[in-house]
Formats: structure tokens, C-alpha cells, sequence
């Protein structure tokens, strides 16, 4: 047995490019991409005068390697750096060279970067570069959310009545049902334009955290319960690249910024021509603002409502007369639409018979209670698109899209969560929160990227054989 007596302190002569190893990650993607675009992303938010400043190229690496390799602590990313000659190779800093402080990081985020959208910038001008390579046509975007913890206390919390804005879906729609009752109260025609009337601003509570009151409570089943943020994320089904990041408190719905968003990618030049997504998604808001978009939409059906379905005849048995805009019962009796009903945010047609003929009609005791005299329907307001889309429900296209949906949304939250610091946050407010989730973003599709041009990262092998069980 040998005994090691003396300790490290010959003078070698040695490069930081010999001590980096030529099959490293960091060295793919710095052969891969080319972050000198940083510089007229940041030159605005630099003076004409002062001290110099530490490179910019260098702290958006420094935070991407804190992403890439699931460094979550600013502190630690430092002293890794230090001692980790591969980072300093991909910063392009020497043995002797000391490592910017982690307070830099901070106060730059703090004071340069805060309210600029820079990190967003970087991240579509990486989506650019996907899109220049090929890797993502845009043509079918799959949508998902995830809960990312948030840096509060769930024990402290506090009751807070909050104002509720109509969406302007809703604004929407109801600009199209005013028109409608005045059409059908004067006689005009349609080309007349009655005053649209005013949408309530709710009051609501909420339960908020004293710490970051831009974070929410979530509680849906099967969800850990306390304070989060929702990710909402969108990415290309072929390829997996992640083509938008929406970061929204934790007590709201999926489907409320889907339309919105998917807008936002199609004015940046994604021809988007499918979407896809779970149950969460299925509202005929989405059916209804992405058909007339020229969308495809492929979502999983929500399980139907029981409680809704009464005593008597079911609402299925009646058939729907699209020409007329009227329901037929099973007794041959027409139900015309009597009037427009607006609740919970929702507006439904509501159509009627007449008394006389429920009054001679055999099926009357079956169909209603004896307190009512004529059987009401409620439809939806545009209900018909969703109709329309669920014909493609059970199709191979849909099978195929839905898991790819699997494969690449759950599959991109599940690695980000393991690698790249997505399970929490440490930032607290909205906007820090979104800056994170971009972070998470670009380090995955900056692994993708370089993953297509020929390297092969053990991360994604398990995604490979899912790809091939699932065809």
C-alpha cells in the first residue's frame, strides 16, 4: 500500500482549451450557438461613460449555467464556476481570472434587467434559431401548464377582495349577443349597431401571501395544495422545442391566456394550423377563438356534468335545428329562442316552447315538473364550434397528436423540474417568476439544439423509446 506524501505544487504549463474535454456539452454548444446576438440585445441598457462593465455575453452565461446544470443558488453558482475549469472555459475566463461576484448577478437583475423583457428577447431569438434550423414548422402546437412553487409561507396568508375584469372574449361575445337582441327586439337588420352593454367588474376573494402577493393558492386535485405560479407552456409536437413561456398566478384557469397566446406565436410567424391539449383546454372558448383563426383544435373531452342532466326527458334527446336555431323535442313540438341569459361570465341561449302545445303533449309529465308550464333549454353561446371540433375526436391524427402532447409537454415539465430548477422559484413577483420560467426554457431548448446537430445527451434517451412505443 502507498501513501501519497507530498502535495500539489509543481509549476505545469497547461491552456484552458487542453484541460477542457473535447466531448463536453458546454463545447457543442459553443460550437452550436453563437451568443454574441446578447450584445445589441443589452447595449441600450449600457451608458457612454463609467467604468467598464463585466461582459454581458459572460452573465447570461453564468445564469444559464446555473439552468443548465441545476444550480438554483446564485452563491453556489459562483463557487462552482471557480473550481468547475468547464464552466470557466465556456465563460472564457482563465485559471488565475476571478469569477464575477454572485451580487452582481443580483443587482443587475435588480436594476439593469428588471422591466426591459430581456430574458424574452433571448428566448425567442433561440426559438428564431430553432426555426432557422429546421427544427420547428409551428404548424401543430401542443399546450400545457405546470405548478412551480413560490417562495411564500403557505401558513401566512391573508383574505384580500380583489376586481375581476371580463376577458375580452367575453367583451367579445357579448358585443355579438347585444347585437343579436336588438336585432331580434326592433327588427333591424344586422348591419345596425346597438350599444353594447357594460360587463360588471367582479369583486372577488382571494386568498393572497403577505411575502409575493402575485402568486396564488392552488388547489385542484390530485395538486399539491399552497402557494404557486402556473407555467404555461407551448411547444412544437415534432420536435419538442418550446415555442412560448406564460407565467399566470396559481388559482387560475388553463384556458384563460390559450387564445391570446397562440395569437401572440402566429404574430411572431409560427403558421399555426393545430393545437392540442388536455381536458383543461376543452371550453368553448378555446373551440370558438382558435376556429376562427383557421385552427384545428384536438383537446381531450371533459367528462360529462351528471348533476346536470334532471329528472325527465335528458337535454341530449332534443335535436338541434342549426337552419332555424331552434330545438325539437322528442314530441315533434318546436322550441323557438326566447331570450339570452347571462351567468357566471358565460352567456347561454336559453329556447322555449309554447304552453298550448306542452299542454296537450303526452310526454309532459315526464319531461318537466307540474309547477312549470313550457320546457326551457340553455345553449351555449358558441357551443357549435365546440361540436365541430369534437368530430375529430377518435381520429388517428388525434390519437397521434394527443400522445406526442404527452411525450413532449409533460415530458418537457418533467425534465425541466429535475435539471433545470423548474419545481421552485426563489424569486418572489410576477415578473421574476416569468424571467425563471424563461431561464428553464431556454436551457432546454438550447439541450435540443444541440441534440439535433448530432449530440447525444443521456437525457433524452428515454424520450427516443417513448416516441417509438407509442408508434
Amino acid at each position: 500500500m502507498s501513501e501519497q506524501k507530498y502535495k500539489q505544487q509543481r509549476l505545469i504549463a497547461v491552456t484552458m482549451e487542453s484541460l477542457m474535454p473535447q466531448d463536453h456539452f458546454l463545447r457543442k454548444l459553443d460550437e452550436t450557438v453563437d451568443m454574441s446576438f446578447i450584445y445589441d440585445v443589452m447595449r441600450p441598457l449600457y451608458g457612454m461613460r463609467g467604468r467598464p462593465s463585466i461582459d454581458p455575453v459572460v452573465l447570461v452565461k453564468m445564469l444559464l449555467i446555473g439552468y443548465l446544470y441545476g444550480i438554483d443558488s446564485e452563491r453556489k453558482l459562483e463557487q462552482e464556476i471557480r473550481v468547475n475549469i468547464a464552466y470557466r472555459w465556456y465563460l472564457g475566463l482563465d485559471l488565475e481570472e476571478r469569477v464575477p461576484d454572485h451580487s452582481t448577478l443580483s443587482q443587475n437583475r435588480r436594476r439593469r434587467l428588471k422591466g426591459n423583457a430581456i430574458f424574452e428577447e433571448i428566448f425567442l431569438r433561440i426559438v428564431r434559431m430553432c426555426m432557422d434550423c429546421g427544427l420547428v414548422s409551428g404548424e401543430s402546437i401542443a399546450m400545457d401548464s405546470t405548478h412551480v412553487k413560490a417562495n411564500a409561507d403557505n401558513n401566512k396568508r391573508e383574505t384580500v377582495t380583489v376586481m375581476q375584469e371580463p376577458r375580452a372574449y367575453l367583451k367579445k361575445i357579448e358585443a355579438d349577443v347585444c347585437a343579436l337582441e336588438a336585432e331580434k327586439s326592433s327588427g333591424k337588420k344586422r348591419g345596425a349597431k346597438p350599444k353594447q352593454k357594460n360587463l360588471d367588474v367582479r369583486e372577488t376573494e382571494e386568498v393572497k401571501s403577505p411575502a409575493d402577493p402575485d402568486c396564488g393558492m392552488l388547489a385542484r386535485p390530485g395538486k399539491p395544495k399552497g402557494f404557486h405560479y402556473l407555467c404555461h407552456q407551448s411547444a412544437d409536437t415534432k420536435s419538442g422545442i418550446i415555442t412560448d413561456i406564460h407565467v399566470t398566478a396559481g388559482n387560475r384557469n388553463d384556458h384563460e391566456c390559450c387564445a391570446d397566446r397562440i395569437k401572440e406565436q402566429v404574430s411572431r410567424g409560427l403558421a399555426v394550423k393545430e393545437f392540442v391539449g388536455d381536458k383543461a383546454y376543452d371550453v368553448v372558448e378555446i373551440h370558438h377563438s382558435l376556429t376562427e383563426m383557421g385552427i384545428l383544435v384536438y383537446t381531450a373531452e371533459r367528462p360529462v356534468n351528471e348533476g346536470f342532466r334532471r329528472s325527465g326527458i335528458a337535454v341530449d334527446q332534443f335535436l338541434f335545428d342549426k337552419e332555424k336555431n331552434s330545438y325539437v323535442c322528442p314530441g315533434g313540438e318546436v322550441l323557438a329562442l326566447s331570450y339570452y341569459a347571462r351567468e357566471h361570465g358565460q352567456i347561454f341561449a336559453v329556447y322555449q316552447s309554447s304552453e298550448r302545445a306542452c299542454k296537450k303533449c303526452p310526454h309532459r309529465p315526464i319531461c318537466f315538473s307540474a309547477t312549470r308550464k313550457t320546457r326551457k333549454l340553455r345553449r351555449l353561446y358558441g357551443v357549435e364550434y365546440m361540436e365541430a371540433s369534437r368530430k375529430l375526436t377518435g381520429t388517428k391524427r388525434y390519437q397521434y397528436l394527443q400522445r406526442r402532447r404527452r411525450v413532449v409537454c409533460e415530458g418537457n415539465f418533467a425534465y425541466m423540474k429535475d435539471n433545470s430548477n423548474l419545481r421552485r422559484t426563489r424569486k418572489r413577483g410576477l415578473e421574476n417568476a416569468t424571467e425563471h420560467c424563461l431561464l428553464c426554457a431556454i436551457a432546454l431548448n438550447l439541450r435540443k439544439l444541440v441534440k439535433q446537430t448530432g449530440y447525444s445527451s443521456p437525457y433524452f434517451f428515454v424520450d427516443s423509446l417513448i416516441i417509438l412505443f407509442f408508434r
